[in-house]
């Protein structure tokens, strides 16, 4: 049984790695012991999926007389043939945002053993390979929503008896898909950080600096901090731009689709009621990325300020220079080198960014709503059916 879930892990390991190699999001090659190297193979990959992807973006000039009805004017039309151009665009730059920060994904993966290796040190074991395990079973389930949740766009295309829409969604999701897993790939790393950092805090929590032997695993566990703030700034430098993008596309969806669900519900007809059911099913899994990346996020930095109060905690000798310096430099070591995410340095990842958002979409939905019931009093509705 020991020796299935070895092979198990050890598969879901490649696979899940394959996965993003395929996406064109992690173009590098990783020898048995799962350390990261460069790939002259997969960069040439890297610049034929980006050539590829901008076909597709090209491409959109031929279609746009599929999307838009250029005999009458359709705002819902016009927004989804928009958030189709941004959802290509979004896919290009993941890619080449993945080939051109690939050595701050490196020196993550390389700080990551490092990590590993002074944990062992300390007898703490990091089975990497489970935690990949985890992971695929994570991401499989995370595919099986978003496509159920377009899906159900799909189902309610139907019932609109708009079946020519389904060229738009088959147009619309594999680049959805492709932003989801750049997502998730995100997620991972960052939950790789708070697992190391939830062990630091249980390690400091037994901590008795009197004893030697604990002052050597105090210093290893300062060690690890730093390693683990490198990482922290590793994804920043590698995800930024992407993660600006995305959550933009995101931000931009909900407003939108908020809106259509208010126009919808002005109509008490059962076309305008599947357009609000098919609304909330459209922006629901653009919510659930935002809300899921923030609460990584704030969970990682809540762990982060647990190990300065465990620190302080810890009972030393005030008149035993080494101790008192040691302690110093580790408190101001944590104070300077906080672990915290942005995008791209535009705005910090956590708890703050859900106010921003809900607060940013309210305002922006209340102005659209003046501007619809403005044009709707004036007698001159502008068709907002998509």
């Amino acid at each position: 049984m020991v020796e299935f879930i070895s092979k198990l892990t050890k598969f879901s390991t490649k696979l899940l790695q394959f996965h993003y190699q395929i996406n064109g999001i992690c173009p590098l090659a990783f020898d048995e012991n799962f350390r990261p190297q460069e790939s002259r193979r997969l960069r040439r990959y890297s610049i034929f999926l980006v050539i590829y992807l901008t076909s597709f973006i090209l491409s959109l000039y031929y279609e746009k007389e599929h999307f838009i009805n250029n005999e009458k004017s359709n705002v819902g039309e016009t927004v989804d043939f928009i958030q189709l151009v941004s959802m290509r665009m979004s896919s290009i730059i993941i890619v080449l945002e993945a080939f051109i920060q690939r050595e701050h994904l490196m020196n993550y993966f390389n700080n990551l053993h490092d990590v590993d290796n002074i944990m062992s040190d300390i007898n703490v074991k990091m089975n990497f390979k489970m935690e990949q395990f985890k992971d695929l079973v994570k991401i499989i389930i995370a595919i099986t929503f978003c496509i159920g949740s377009e899906s159900m766009v799909v189902l309610m295309y139907k019932l609109r008896f708009k079946l020519e829409t389904f060229l738009y969604w088959i147009s619309y999701t594999p680049f959805y898909i492709h932003c989801c897993m750049r997502y998730f790939q995100l997620m991972q790393f960052i939950m790789i950080i708070k697992r190391r950092i939830d062990i630091v805090n249980e390690k400091l929590s037994e901590i008795d600096i009197y004893r030697p032997s604990n002052y050597d695993t105090l210093d290893d566990l300062r060690r690890i901090c730093y390693k683990l703030f490198i990482m922290s700034h590793s994804i920043n430098r590698a995800f930024g731009l992407s993660t600006l993008v995305n959550i933009t596309n995101d931000f931009i969806t909900v407003t939108l689709n908020s809106y259509f669900m208010f126009v919808a519900f002005q109509k008490f007809t059962y076309k305008s009621k599947i357009k609000a059911v098919e609304s909330i099913f459209w922006s629901l899994p653009h919510c659930i990325n935002i809300i899921v990346l923030s609460t990584c996020c704030q969970l990682t930095v809540l762990s982060t300020r647990k190990i300065g109060m465990l620190l302080h905690r810890i009972k030393f000798n005030y008149s035993n220079g080494n101790q008192s310096m040691f302690m110093s430099h580790f408190s101001i070591q944590l104070l300077h080198q906080k672990i915290k995410f942005n995008a791209f340095g535009f705005f910090t990842i956590d708890f703050s960014l859900l106010y921003a958002i809900a607060a940013t979409v309210t305002t922006y939905l209340v102005i659209l709503i003046q501007f619809y019931l403005n044009e709707k009093s004036k007698g001159t509705e502008t068709n907002f059916n998509a």
